[in-house]
């Protein structure tokens, strides 16, 4: 794509004037320099239609942990404000971390099975639970188990969740950002959840960055 990063990231809903030039990513963006990143907004297909947004600012977080990928999270101001209508929407950032249990929805354009290249062609959507503090710790165990700027969610019996090419997509809840797809064992696997950046944890960093109390 003539050489540019194409990189997920979620609008975030704060406040007029500003939330129209931000976005939130993971750290994909961590060492490329602002113009070799770019989002597209209001299409379904990848690489086509919508609108072709080009970054200005990428701010990563300043705690960001390569070895344990702990405060996996990035603010990205674009060139270029979004227009939001029927096809793109904001989504506002959850205040408190969602409960075990709760049902959430993530989606992305990575593969439809772990070890392949092959990324999907239409935006999927998958329904996920939120795992336990105390479930993800054990899968994860080997690891070292996970951070409070990390939650959890899968499937039960697995064959549901994100997969390589899903990274710095959202994860919603209760229709907010709760998540961003962030690591994990493999794709919807039983065994291993799905690791994604805890938004409600991180939360004021994202706001102050994005110039908002």
């Amino acid at each position: 794509m003539d050489g540019k990063q194409w990189t997920k990231g979620l609008c975030t809903d704060i406040v007029e004037g500003i939330r129209k030039h931000y976005c939130v990513t993971l750290l994909l963006v961590h060492r490329l320099s602002p113009s070799r990143v770019q989002f597209r907004a209001g299409s379904s297909i990848r690489g086509k239609g919508g609108s072709v947004h080009l970054a200005t600012q990428l701010i990563a977080h300043p705690l960001y942990d390569y070895y344990t990928i702990d405060f996996d999270v990035a603010v990205v101001r674009v060139s270029v404000p979004f227009a939001f209508g029927v096809a793109v929407q904001p989504i506002s950032l959850i205040i408190s971390e969602p409960a075990a249990g709760e049902y959430g929805v993530v989606t992305g354009w990575g593969t439809l099975s772990s070890g392949t290249s092959e990324l999907s062609t239409l935006l999927q959507a998958v329904n996920v639970t939120i795992a336990s503090r105390e479930e993800c710790n054990a899968a994860y165990s080997v690891f070292g188990g996970i951070t409070e700027h990390m939650i959890c969610a899968g499937s039960s019996g697995g064959g549901k969740g994100a997969c390589q090419g899903d990274s710095g997509g959202p994860l919603a809840v209760r229709g907010e950002l709760a998540g961003i797809v962030s690591w994990g064992g493999g794709c919807a696997q039983d065994s291993y959840p799905g690791v994604y950046t805890s938004v409600a944890s991180l939360r004021d960093f994202i706001t102050e960055q994005a110039g908002v109390k």
